[in-house]
């Protein structure tokens, strides 16, 4: 038996585009979830249709078998979207069903919008324009110890368009990059930034952990007696430990303000959060600037 021919699809060899873009922090509703299909859906079905006019008839093939083929592959270039909870639950679906309120799972993990999923696993080759979006929900891990000035955030949300048809290409990183613009956030896009640690670490971390030591200091010098060098060693520990509950208090903001921000069905742990970190940060600032105040000669109470 002949072995039936490989569809032509276009061109064997291709070039283009490929646009790269980071998914800046910001805050997305079930409603901008869907909205974004919406979106994406309209420059799915334009590259479909480029996909489907790059088709040649082959030899032999009839119209009908041609046409056909042009609707099947205007079928596997659907979009299809993938939503995933942080219980590891997935749904995916090629209509945005899946992102209805009442399907969202209770805490999203990620969700994915890729326009070229089933064309690629059908015939085994890239469309000649397709686009993937991924959305990481995740949260810092308030322990993650990670060097923040080799790896900025474990949060990998980025979308990533490539094409044969620069026109089309530009378009949807546009739409895109405009999208995701109007919903940024700015606390989150400074929280999560490269070397924003490095800042606060010298310009809040160290003086916290001087005022620490010299309220230690007040406290032991009092009551126990020891050789200076054991003090200088027991307040560069102190420094040290300091410090550390530093850069977890510095995740745990993180974690209180993560950098997308997703539709939740638990409501109410996020305001005893926010409101305990108001009450640490204002804590340490009075604790920062009474110290400063007392080494400095002022007197208060």
């Amino acid at each position: 038996m002949a072995k039936p021919k490989e569809p032509n699809l276009g061109p064997s060899v291709i070039s283009g585009r490929s646009r790269p873009i980071a998914i800046p922090a910001c805050k997305l509703t079930s409603d901008d979830l869907r909205r974004l299909y919406q979106i994406l859906e309209k420059k799915a079905k334009e590259a479909a249709e480029l996909q489907v006019a790059a088709i040649q008839r082959q030899p032999g093939q009839t119209a009908e078998e041609l046409e056909q083929l042009k609707v099947n592959v205007r079928s596997l270039m659907k979009l299809v979207v993938r939503v995933q909870g942080s219980d590891g639950h997935w749904t995916a679906a090629s209509g945005p069903e899946a992102l209805n309120e009442d399907a969202l799972p209770d805490r999203l993990a990620v969700v994915e919008y890729d326009s070229g999923f089933l064309f690629r696993n059908t015939f085994n080759i890239q469309p000649q324009n397709s686009f993937s979006v991924t959305i990481n929900f995740g949260r810092t891990g308030i322990l993650d110890l990670t060097n923040l000035a080799v790896q900025s955030d474990t949060n990998q949300s980025l979308a990533n368009v490539v094409g044969s048809n620069v026109t089309w290409v530009d378009g949807v990183s546009d739409e895109l990059q405009s999208f995701f613009r109007g919903r940024k956030l700015k606390i989150q896009s400074v929280l999560h930034s490269r070397y924003i640690y490095d800042v606060l670490v010298i310009l809040i971390g160290f003086p916290g952990s001087f005022a620490f030591v010299y309220r230690i200091d007040g406290i032991l010098k009092p009551r126990v007696s020891l050789p200076e060098a054991l003090f200088v060693a027991l307040y560069v520990y102190i420094v040290l430990v300091a410090l550390l509950g530093f850069r977890i208090l510095f995740n745990y903001f993180k974690w209180v303000f993560p950098r997308i921000e997703g539709p939740s069905r638990v409501h109410g742990r996020a305001d005893i959060h926010r409101a305990a970190i108001i009450f640490i940060a204002l804590t340490l600032l009075s604790l920062i600037v009474e110290s400063l105040l007392r080494m400095a000669g002022f007197p208060l109470f």
